[in-house]
């Protein structure tokens, strides 16, 4: 059985996912139920349109513990709460039974996620233009939809491990807009956000490439060598950088001296969930070599760091890499 739901008229609403699991309409803030309507309702979009089997809905929505009655009929009746909570809301939305699976068909503009990863694609592309201006406004623009922690309020092993990769995105995308920002003279007011996420996950060279650079620029070398300190296993060109620094090297001036000498993820920018009964393929670690210490271009591309996210299972978030504002 598939239902449709129509769109009512003024501002769309959009699907939360970057904070509370909930539905915003301009000013205005819908409920979507209960815990276990929001965690179907994720997994459902999580799934990118794809269908999602009786078994592993029952993974995200009951954590793996007994079902009240026979579970087919707890996820009919779910599935019945999830078309109200939309309808309620005015999202437009499907949600068919597709034999043991449920399928949901949502459209982008009605996904903060979708959005914020689309805004953050066409930032990227206007940063490799050398359209900076209209960059960090678009970039702006995207991290506004966050609002705290993805997927607030709700538990869960899969639920964690989403939670996780969309909480990367949000990070990556905060790292160009700062990267952008201090390229274009802006180090100082970067040092607190750069300084927080360093603080927050140590092993983050991006960041600390980042706060280093502004730390310098605002003329406060000793803070930059203290961000090197903090790095439990500080790559080479993080110490090549220190060595540049502590030379005074003008070239570090210059905005392309900002670009990571590496690729650093920036957005995941698709789900694979492979068919049921369908073996996962693993994903290879690539094997990372020590270089020896050489000049530095912008634009190389060192393979720097590998970022996949999966439960270990059936699933694995993959993530597109890119500069940190490379030209092309």
């Amino acid at each position: 059985m598939t239902t449709e739901i129509a769109v009512r008229e003024g501002p769309p609403p959009v699907l939360s996912l970057l904070g509370p699991v909930e539905v915003l309409r301009g000013d205005s803030r819908f409920s979507l139920g209960g815990p276990q309507v929001k965690r179907m309702i994720v997994a459902l979009v999580e799934a990118g349109g794809k269908p999602v089997s009786h078994d592993r809905l029952k993974e995200w929505v009951w954590q793996g513990q007994p079902t009240d009655g026979y579970p087919a009929d707890a996820l009919h009746g779910l599935a019945s709460a999830v078309r109200k909570a939309f309808k309620d809301t005015g999202i437009t939305a499907s949600l068919g039974k597709e034999g043991l699976s449920y399928r949901l068909r949502i459209a982008d503009e009605h996904v903060d996620v979708r959005l914020f990863r689309e805004e953050v694609r066409q930032a990227v592309q206007r940063l490799a233009a050398g359209q900076d201006t209209p960059a960090v406004r678009m970039l702006n623009q995207a991290l506004a939809r966050s609002k705290g922690e993805p997927l607030t309020g709700l538990d869960g092993r899969l639920v964690g491990q989403y939670r996780e990769a969309l909480g990367t995105e949000v990070t990556q995308a905060r790292l160009v807009l700062a990267a952008a920002r201090i390229k274009g003279g802006e180090h100082g007011e970067q040092i607190a956000p750069l300084k927080a996420v360093v603080e927050q996950d140590r092993n983050n060279v991006a960041a600390a490439w980042l706060l280093m650079h502004a730390y310098f620029r605002d003329h406060r070398w000793e803070l930059a060598h203290r961000v090197l300190q903090g790095v439990p296993t500080a790559p080479e060109f993080l110490r090549d950088l220190e060595r540049r620094m502590l030379k005074s090297d003008p070239d570090l001036y210059r905005p392309e001296a900002i670009d990571l000498p590496g690729a650093p993820p920036v957005t995941v920018t698709r789900i694979d969930t492979p068919k049921p009964n369908e073996p996962q393929q693993k994903q290879e670690e690539p094997q990372q070599k020590e270089k020896p210490q050489e000049p530095k271009t912008p634009g190389r591309r060192d393979n720097v760091t590998n970022n996949s996210y999966g439960d270990g299972d059936i699933h694995s978030y993959h993530a597109n890499t890119i500069n940190l504002g490379n030209r092309p």
